[in-house]
């Protein structure tokens, strides 16, 4: 049994790693992030699931969606970062994150979710939404607000 859930961890973990690599190479072709996408995917993924394990994993029964692990991935690595300067890696992260959010805002309906995904896309929700609050109110983002007013 354990070979077969070492497995399927893995590929869980290269499903959501190729979502955050993805939105990463997005973010590379506007120039703000010109590190190893996959790489970097792959480290902050790793990183989620190695904090809680027995969430990602599925030992309570049931495993979060990709999506989720990918959300959950970037929030957390949002969290530990804490810089919130444009250009810093937690400000990419963060345009990552929005992306997510976006999506399941808009099409959250059509994914199978459960109440795991809630609670974890709710948690990821609650970072974004501190981080764009933080942002907003920083001396940069004022004065820019100012040149568009």
């Amino acid at each position: 049994m354990g070979f077969f859930k070492g497995i399927k961890d893995t590929y869980k973990k290269s499903e959501a790693a190729v979502i955050v690599q993805n939105l990463l190479d997005e973010v590379a072709k506007v120039g703000l992030f010109s590190g190893d996408a996959s790489k970097t995917a792959n480290i902050l993924v790793g990183a989620v699931w190695d904090s809680m394990p027995e969430i990602f994993g599925g030992a309570y029964g049931q495993r979060p969606h990709k999506i989720t692990v990918a959300a959950s991935a970037l929030a957390n690595a949002i969290v530990i970062d804490d810089a919130g300067k444009p250009g810093s890696m937690s400000f990419i992260l963060a345009i990552s994150l929005g992306k997510i959010m976006n999506e399941v805002g808009l099409r959250g309906d059509l994914y199978p979710f459960n109440s795991l995904d809630a609670r974890l896309l709710d948690s990821a929700a609650q970072v974004f939404t501190e981080f764009s609050s933080r942002l907003s109110d920083s001396p940069l983002m004022k004065e820019l607000q100012g040149d568009f007013v």
